[in-house]
């Protein structure tokens, strides 16, 4: 008959605890051990290889270590430090010299690195980011990265241009990638998604002229010679559709600060389109604007609506609101019944004769 368990606790520590009859009980789940095969996604192939049967060797002797140099970091309130700290003082003492014959340099004393936390806010910009006071940015939500290629769900099949060598990324953000490639379907078109900097790492008006880079780029294939051959071979340039947002309100200390040189009042017409010297000379034959009821940014948009209908531009301009929706719920919440009337309006502006 088998012995009931000892749930007598002999050891406890932060990772793990030890019971009074030898079983040992992890903290944190086992990570699962991935069987050695060949990967049908990646096609990378992996294998097992003992090399030894015996215990793992300890390294007893500091002195024989055979590396140059060593870093050692510390978190200031880490209960282990102490463990570093007495590690990095046995190297000093232990004979090691961290010599190369072909790095000299590399006799410098062993350096000790102690990371502090300085949580301090100096800005915070609720559901966008936050400034820290020793200039740490943290974003409240991140969107990453979709490789560039055949979608097997979708059949959509994207690339990545390289039009300036600031930043190398793709643009083409797992975020947006349900909508835009619901777009694209729906209204049979090529899509350009511009990666441009991002404020406040690039304070505005960076991104306005990053879009304009790219807008201009696009441009130069208007002859069917531009550098990319997809848009050479299969855009039509005589219908341009431009799709973009720009966040507001008033008074604007959020835009203030992501843009010094900006007043954040009605006198900058990055914000205020009524103040916009150029509507008239507009060349667009119409313009979509997109609404959300609950979107705290909504004023502004209502605001630009109202401008180009009066401006006299010549122009048509359409108005969609999103009844009971907050700001980009297209992409915060893809399950919404609203985004279907939504992507069925821009579809139908796309479209137009």
């Amino acid at each position: 008959m088998a012995s009931s368990p000892n749930n007598e606790i002999a050891l406890k520590f932060r990772f793990f605890q030890v019971y009074k009859d030898a079983r040992v009980e992890l903290f944190r789940p086992h990570s699962k051990k991935i069987p050695q095969s060949d990967d049908p996604v990646t096609g990378v192939q992996s294998k097992d290889v003992i090399i030894s049967s015996e215990p793992p060797v300890s390294a007893q002797d500091l002195a024989r270590l055979g590396c140059e140099r060593m870093l050692i970091f510390v978190a200031e309130e880490d209960y282990l430090t102490a463990a570093a700290k007495n590690y990095y003082e046995k190297l000093n003492k232990s004979g090691w010299k961290g010599t190369t014959a072909k790095t000299p340099s590399a006799q410098r004393p062993l350096k000790l690195a102690m990371a502090t936390d300085n949580s301090e806010i100096t800005h915070d910009f609720p559901g966008f980011f936050k400034v820290y006071k020793d200039g740490r940015i943290e974003r409240y939500w991140h969107t990453g990265f979709v490789e560039a290629g055949v979608d097997t769900e979708t059949g959509l099949q994207t690339k990545d241009v390289v039009i300036s060598l600031r930043d190398q990324r793709s643009p083409y953000g797992r975020t947006f990638k349900t909508l835009l490639s619901a777009l694209v379907t729906q209204a049979n078109v090529m899509a350009v998604s511009i990666d441009y900097r991002l404020a406040p790492e690039h304070k505005l008006p960076t991104a306005y002229d990053d879009s304009l880079a790219g807008l201009q780029w696009i441009a130069t294939h208007s002859d069917g010679k531009g550098p990319e051959p997809w848009i050479n071979e299969h855009a039509d340039l005589g219908r341009v559709i431009l799709a973009g947002a720009n966040l507001a309100q008033e008074p604007d200390k959020f835009y203030q600060y992501m843009c010094p040189t900006s007043s954040g009042t009605d006198d900058d017409p990055k914000l205020n389109p009524e103040v916009v010297p150029d509507l008239l000379k507009l060349k667009c034959d119409a313009v979509l604007v997109c609404l959300a009821e609950k979107d705290k940014f909504k004023g502004r948009g209502v605001a630009y609506y109202e401008a180009m209908k009066k401006c006299g531009w010549g122009g048509t301009v359409y108005c969609h609101e999103s009844k009971g929706e907050d700001h980009c719920f297209h992409f915060f919440n893809p399950g919404s019944e609203n985004i279907g009337p939504l992507m069925k309006k821009m579809v139908d502006f796309i479209q137009l004769d």
